[in-house]
């Protein structure tokens, strides 16, 4: 369901997905407690394997998309530096086809598995938790970014899958985010970026919340 949300901005952008994971697949309670047991590559490692993603990007780079009760969204960030799939074809002097896909892919999987290891890494989570807020300390809706520590920016309106998404475009693949501003109605943009996004309660913004500085 989410790819027929995005993949029409994502095609205006030339953003460089690898594939849409599994129709109708949703993460669960389980994979979600069995992911927190495993460190950050191991979890990243986990989640290829079994495809436990909404979204692959060529850079091997993942979107995991929860909808279940309050949202949080994923961008896990690849913890290595790999060719990417068409680069790999076309070293072998082969074209990016669904043909050469389905016949090079289990050549291209053996070489990411000795793909070198990313030293750092800068993932993004999108959450919404009510029942952990608290004024001035703990954003409702807010976004982590990076690995083990408190950051939480609070955001004064809900995100969307979508909306996400391009956040992450325009602070990871900034080339995509500057060819979808030259293509796409940027009065549509906005409102999918920002202003078409429902604003938090008001019992979930109080004033101690607003003297901080937010993402709107």
């Amino acid at each position: 369901m989410y790819k027929k949300m995005l993949q029409p901005l994502f095609r205006l952008s030339s953003f460089p997905v690898y594939d849409y994971g599994f129709d109708g697949w949703k993460i669960t309670d389980g994979v979600i407690r069995e992911l927190r047991e495993l460190s950050y590559f191991d979890q990243w490692k986990a989640c290829i394997e079994n495809s436990w993603y909404n979204v692959r990007l060529e850079d091997h780079s993942l979107f995991v998309f929860n909808d279940s009760g309050e949202p949080s969204y994923s961008y896990i960030q690849a913890p290595v530096v790999a060719e990417t799939f068409r680069g790999f074809l076309n070293r072998q002097g082969f074209d990016y086809s669904q043909r050469n896909r389905s016949e090079f892919l289990d050549d291209y999987e053996l070489e990411l598995g000795t793909a070198g290891v990313r030293l750092n890494v800068t993932p993004f989570r999108y959450d919404v938790d009510g029942g952990s807020y608290m004024q001035g300390r703990h954003p409702k809706a807010h976004l982590h970014i990076g690995l083990d520590n408190q950051v939480r920016l609070a955001l004064r309106r809900e995100m969307t899958p979508l909306s996400f998404s391009l956040f992450v475009m325009r602070q990871a693949y900034p080339d995509c985010w500057s060819k979808l501003m030259e293509k796409s109605d940027q009065i549509c943009l906005r409102k999918i970026v920002r202003d078409g996004l429902k604003l938090v309660g008001e019992e979930y913004w109080m004033a101690h919340d607003q003297i901080e500085l937010h993402l709107v």
